[in-house]
């Protein structure tokens, strides 16, 4: 049996209230839509479909070729030191406090307390890029992923939320470059209308929302039970199998919607076909 929803009170999948919140997928899920700060879409009003034919059509395609094309190329940014180091300035002060702003040192063994692989902090977003340290800062930013508690566990925040970051990349089709961190046998395709509705919210912004809740939720598949290193691949698959149950069955949720369903799933595929 799958478990009461805290928020609604019904038999929910792991992480479906967050899904659907951010998304708006779902009336079943409108009383919880203030999980994120974003407005569900209107099913009756939202631009998935116009009534003018193939113009309209192609307007709407366009808008999502932009916001898709726009993802792509922040999540390809790679991380440059002279450019990006007041991100990494900002993290350090968001994890050590303004106390120890001064202490900023882009190599120092203190980036291991916050689960960097290493002293310098900046080889660990060869991969994720630019956009794995702006979900990083968002993540610590949130207070939802208690430091001192992580740390005290062994979990490693910033290497779990990088890998977070790349799976998303991944998943969604953002950054080719990215090889996804699952092992293989793990690894899911997006569903369509999940990207459709992705990039319809402008792509970044939701993005970094799910990013957040994803490593929120591998700190709690990770705190269930004493962890260590070794044993992150297996976190990882876990919390994203949870990801994915959940973008499928908001997807199922949201096919009993009239006509826009099906137009939107092809208008994504189409999205996703073009920037392939």
């Amino acid at each position: 049996d799958k478990p009461l929803c805290s928020r609604c009170g019904k038999a929910c999948p792991p992480l479906w209230g967050w899904i659907v919140g951010i998304l708006g997928l779902s009336a079943h899920m409108a009383r919880v839509a203030t999980i994120v700060p974003l407005s569900p879409l209107d099913p009756n009003t939202a631009p998935r479909a116009h009534a003018d034919g193939l113009s309209s059509h192609q307007r709407e395609l366009e808008d999502l070729m932009s916001t898709f094309s726009r993802m792509r190329e922040e999540a390809c940014t790679s991380f440059h030191p002279a450019a990006h180091e007041y991100l990494l300035r900002a993290l350090w002060t968001a994890a050590f406090g303004a106390a120890d702003a001064d202490a900023f040192a882009p190599s120092t063994e203190r980036w291991k307390d916050l689960g960097f692989q290493s002293e310098e902090a900046a080889k660990d977003f060869r991969g994720a890029g630019v956009m794995g340290l702006h979900h990083l800062l968002a993540v610590v930013n949130s207070g939802r992923v208690p430091l001192a508690a992580a740390a005290r566990a062994g979990f490693p925040l910033a290497a779990a939320s990088i890998n977070a970051t790349a799976v998303l990349q991944a998943y969604f089709g953002v950054n080719l470059r990215v090889a996804s961190p699952l092992r293989r046998s793990a690894r899911r395709r997006c569903p369509e209308r999940t990207l459709h509705e992705l990039l319809l919210r402008g792509g970044l912004q939701p993005l970094q929302e799910l990013h957040t809740e994803l490593a929120v939720h591998l700190w709690r598949v990770w705190s269930e039970r004493p962890r260590d290193l070794m044993g992150f691949p297996a976190v990882l698959d876990e919390a994203c199998a949870d990801l994915h149950e959940v973008l499928q069955e908001a997807t199922a949720a949201a096919a009993a919607w009239p006509e826009p369903t099906d137009a939107g799933a092809r208008r994504a595929e189409e999205v996703g076909a073009a920037g392939a």
